[in-house]
């Protein structure tokens, strides 16, 4: 095959809200038991403290409501 266009191998993930760029906080690959294949898990943080700000309020109010 040929392509006459450069692919990008890298990607940049962005907040759904405000489009600002993310940073990854953390990453874990486990083996969860009776499972085949192991899980990934990454947590990322929006670089727009304001957004961020406003995910963890929102966060916490819903962590509330399931503890009701």
């Amino acid at each position: 095959m040929c392509y006459n266009t450069i692919i990008n191998t890298q990607t940049t993930h962005n907040c759904f809200e405000c489009k600002s760029p993310l940073l990854l906080i953390s990453h874990v690959t486990e083996k969860l038991e009776g499972s085949r294949f192991p899980q990934a898990t990454s947590i990322y943080s929006c670089t727009n403290s304001e957004c961020q700000d406003e995910k963890d309020r929102q966060a916490e109010k819903r962590l509330k409501l399931i503890k009701d």
